[in-house]
């Protein structure tokens, strides 16, 4: 297949998208070693964002680690909780590698601004309040009204209506009242 250099793009196409929340897509999830072998392997992340309307703003890369430190271990509960996997007691962060793709969560992200000639990027705030929520809580986190419902009385179920035989219905006439049925008049 030929190449057209006219038809190649003049610019990357490349951008950071805004500092804020955004819904993530965990489309990929992987072990990785840093280049520090004393350390433990990572969890890398590739996560795609949009907002509520399904606009795209790009993908993110960010990495989940162990660590001794408080905030990279609140980092570590509050992704596990936003996802809503139903961890306790011990686990490796391999066995997350599985289950992660195609989960859906909220991202607070930031600007890490440019440094050691790298341009800025997008990035997890690590910083902010939650930093991952779950999807279930979009409504709320974006500000999208919810319709209320008025919640209505139970009603009695509404019984079936009696099916009468009219031989049954004469004898019970007679039965009930004392009195033959009354025999319709012709009308010519």
């Amino acid at each position: 297949m030929a190449i057209n250099f006219n038809e190649l793009p003049t610019t990357s196409g490349f951008a950071v998208p805004p500092k804020g929340n955004y819904l993530a897509l965990v489309e990929v999830a992987e072990m990785k070693q840093g280049q520090n072998m004393d350390k433990p392997p990572y969890l890398n992340l590739r996560l795609a964002l949009t907002d509520p309307d399904g606009t795209s703003h790009g993908k993110i890369f960010d990495i989940i680690s162990e660590s001794e430190h408080e905030v990279m271990k609140f980092k570590l509960r509050r992704f596990i909780e936003a996802c809503e996997i139903p961890i306790t007691g011990n686990f490796d962060l391999k066995d997350l590698v599985k289950i992660l793709p195609g989960k859906q969560i909220i991202v607070q992200t930031t600007i890490e601004p440019a440094k050691d000639g790298r341009p800025e990027k997008g990035t997890v705030n690590i910083f902010a309040e939650g930093v991952y929520y779950p999807k279930s809580k979009m409504n709320e986190i974006f500000g999208i009204p919810t319709v209320a419902t008025t919640p209505t009385k139970p009603t009695a179920p509404t019984p079936a209506p009696a099916t009468i035989n009219a031989a049954d219905a004469e004898d019970d006439a007679v039965e009930v009242f004392g009195v033959d049925p009354i025999e319709p008049a012709n009308e010519y």
